[in-house]
């Protein structure tokens, strides 16, 4: 009976660990960034509040879910989730200061928002997969506290329901669906091409995947992750053309999403030669 309660604690806390985690991070990012960065294009302040300067809405986040369900670890427990990310970002840190990083550019890099053309890709990601997972721990750890304040202790809370379970075991299986089905997008199509057309007065004519999974079972799979990343994509194309001073464009470009998560961080308009944009106007005017 002891072996199994311990085995019992340890699956417990790992699976708190992995929520704390990655678990929401991919929930946060894969979701939850594609519909909040169509309101800011250039996600110049959409970044702000998901990475670097303020790390804000894995915070938020990773304090609700310690507020809400870590508090029924035991104490030792939920104090530690941060541990093994806290660990691995020093471990990190080191490594890059040892291979002549100064320490300046270290920290710029992990908790800082200076950078410049396409090292902004990488820079987002290391603080996606590598800082935002921290924050979202030490946050989980301390919302476990008010929340054991609140219930005061487990002894005096009833054990837990099984509606609290089935809430937990949504929530993971959301962000291992979320995975999923990116994992298989990037297997079935390796790049995405949008192609569109495009008038400052009307708006999109159209705007579309080209090229798209052809076969049924993987194009029903594919086609929300390809949703997600058109979503995205649409206003970024259109501020960039806008900014240019373009009136009427068509053509493709390619998203730039990060790692397997369907989060575009930026186009690329040069990623095959026989496609780009063209200026209508300038076609018209000569």
């Amino acid at each position: 009976m002891r072996t199994k309660a311990i085995f019992v604690a340890l699956i417990r806390f790992f699976g708190h660990l992995t929520l704390a985690t990655y678990g929401l991070v991919i929930l946060i990012f894969a979701l939850g960034y594609p519909l909040v960065a169509a309101f800011d294009p250039q996600g110049h302040i959409v970044d702000s509040f998901f990475v670097a300067p303020s790390f804000a809405i894995p915070i938020a986040v990773g304090f609700l879910f310690g507020y809400r369900y870590g508090w029924r670890l035991p104490p030792l427990a939920s104090r530690a989730l941060f541990v093994p990310s806290m660990a691995f970002i020093a471990l990190v840190i080191y490594l890059n200061y040892e291979a002549g990083m100064s320490w300046a550019l270290v920290w710029a890099k992990f908790f800082g928002t200076a950078c410049l053309g396409e090292g902004c890709i990488f820079h987002f990601a290391v603080q996606v997969l590598g800082t935002a997972p921290l924050m979202s721990a030490l946050s989980h750890t301390l919302g476990s506290e008010f929340g054991r304040r609140r219930g005061i202790s487990a002894r005096t809370q009833p054990a837990p329901s099984t509606s609290n379970w089935k809430a937990r075991a949504c929530v993971s299986l959301a962000a291992v669906v979320v995975f999923s089905f990116s994992i298989i997008r990037v297997i079935a199509q390796p790049y995405v091409e949008v192609r569109f057309e495009w008038s400052y007065t009307s708006g999109f004519r159209c705007a579309y995947i080209s090229d798209p999974v052809r076969l049924g079972f993987l194009k029903i799979l594919s086609a929300p992750v390809n949703q997600s990343i058109l979503w995205q994509t649409k206003p970024r194309i259109a501020y960039e053309l806008r900014a240019y001073g373009v009136k009427r464009a068509k053509g493709c470009v390619y998203p730039n999403t990060l790692w397997y998560l369907p989060i575009v961080v930026s186009l690329d308009h040069l990623g095959d030669n026989s496609c780009g944009v063209v200026n209508l106007d300038r076609q018209t005017s000569r």
